[in-house]
């Protein structure tokens, strides 16, 4: 009993990441690119590579679909979508959609316990989507990247180019040109 009250402790102490284990299958649904729409339950993963899997009915068979043919996925919560970087096609986490939409894709740190697969993925590669341009946002590109993805709002872009702005104020940026760029 006592064991049991401490692992319950310890996965309910651990980021929702973490408690993502893979075969399990929650609501959601597939808009693959040739159009067609799949409603059901997909197997829930931190990064969807390769093939994915779903079922129709929660206890149903589950079948497979090539990540490749997936135009969008929606699982649970987070919803995924297929862009090209550098002639590649990755299923991303949106983070942000708008004018410049955010998303994201773990990073594998090997040296991470083998507990749980998914528990590998502890960092995060960012990429910014505007005009169906496809950019990675690295630490040593950022202040130049934001400056020119947000040219046209002068305030922020130049509190970027003096540097105001740290890698860790992604999101914010990205969410207060959204909002200027809908209001003006």
């Amino acid at each position: 009993m006592r064991i049991g009250v401490l692992t319950l402790f310890f996965a309910s102490c651990l980021p929702v990441e973490s408690q993502i284990l893979e075969g399990n299958f929650v609501e959601g649904w597939i808009l693959t690119k040739s159009g067609d729409s799949i409603i059901g339950f997909i197997q829930q993963k931190m990064v969807y590579s390769g093939t994915l899997k779903y079922r129709i009915n929660k206890s149903g068979k589950s079948k497979k679909l090539k990540a490749g043919d997936t135009e969008l996925l929606h699982v649970g919560k987070v919803t995924y979508q297929s862009l090209i970087y550098r002639n590649n096609t990755y299923l991303m986490k949106q983070i942000i959609n708008g004018e410049i939409s955010l998303y994201s894709i773990p990073l594998f740190d090997p040296d991470k316990s083998n507990f749980n697969r998914d528990s590998r993925y502890s960092n995060e590669e960012y990429y910014l989507k505007r005009n169906d341009q496809v950019a990675k946002v690295r630490k040593d590109n950022f202040h130049n990247l934001m400056a020119n993805y947000v040219a046209e709002y002068d305030e922020l872009a130049k509190k970027l180019q003096n540097k105001e702005y740290t890698y860790n104020d992604l999101i914010d940026i990205v969410s207060d040109f959204n909002y200027w760029y809908n209001y003006n």
